[in-house]
């Protein structure tokens, strides 16, 4: 599938889309990316054991130049432990945690996507009801929200907390959203809309302006509760320019909006 870049900047339609897909035809590819994360097979796990698979066209995990050998080896061989799930493992050709997200989806196949983390951070229980919400509402994007789980944010360093709350803030009054979590990118998404808009060629921008959708280009979302996990592997990031970086990535994307 081809992701489109920004050739004319956000002038597009989606009115004339509506309604393409039959709710008996949703078809899911769940994206992963990972470096060395041995809960990826829970995740995995959960999601079979709590999704139709019917309605999960495959599982992408997508890897980097930091994956060890051993882990590749790990990661095909859940394509023997869950049968049941087509599981595809994909490198991907840059770098960092965007760019995996774009590679993912620019493989992905059926009617809609969802990129997840692969340390259980993401709870993978949510796909499941995401995708009953989207067989009713198909041309919704369907949205995690950690806000609207009070207790989530209790488990956050008080550093990255704070951060959030002021991120969302400035992010919400930019975007004139309404939305309780805009920046979390954990949410399942039409396809077609990545085929029909375009994206900075920027890749690690790509995971928030997925969130930001819904104020973009006015794309109809729901939003339900989601919990988030601690993350017990992988590096949880908690420094200021990890952050400031997020920060400019939105400023970057609001001015490419106004244009």
């Amino acid at each position: 599938m081809m992701i489109k870049y920004y050739e004319c900047k956000y002038k597009y339609s989606i009115s004339a889309a509506k309604g393409l897909y039959m709710p008996n035809e949703l078809s899911v590819t769940v994206v992963i990316p990972t470096i060395d994360e041995m809960q990826i097979k829970d995740v995995i796990s959960v999601i079979c054991n709590t999704c139709d698979p019917a309605d999960v066209a495959c599982v992408i995990a997508v890897y980097g130049e930091k994956t060890t050998e051993s882990h590749l080896s790990f990661l095909h061989s859940l394509q023997r432990d869950f049968p049941a799930v087509n599981i595809r493992v994909l490198k991907q050709p840059g770098h960092g945690p965007g760019d995996a997200a774009y590679a993912g989806c620019a493989a992905a196949s059926g009617t809609h996507v969802v990129i997840l983390g692969a340390d259980m951070e993401n709870d993978p229980h949510d796909i499941a009801k995401m995708i009953e919400l989207s067989k009713k509402a198909p041309d919704d994007i369907i949205k995690a929200s950690r806000r609207l789980k009070k207790e989530t944010f209790a488990k956050y360093p008080k550093f990255k907390k704070i951060f959030n709350v002021i991120f969302q803030r400035i992010m919400c009054i930019a975007f004139h959203s309404a939305q309780t979590d805009i920046t979390y990118a954990f949410q399942l998404t039409p396809l077609r809309y990545l085929q029909q808009f375009s994206f900075m060629p920027d890749h690690g921008a790509f995971a928030i302006e997925l969130a930001l959708l819904p104020e973009i280009y006015g794309v109809p979302y729901i939003e339900i509760p989601s919990a988030v996990g601690r993350r017990t592997e992988g590096r949880s990031h908690t420094d200021f320019k990890y952050y400031l970086g997020y920060l400019k990535t939105g400023i970057k994307i609001y001015k490419n909006k106004r244009r």
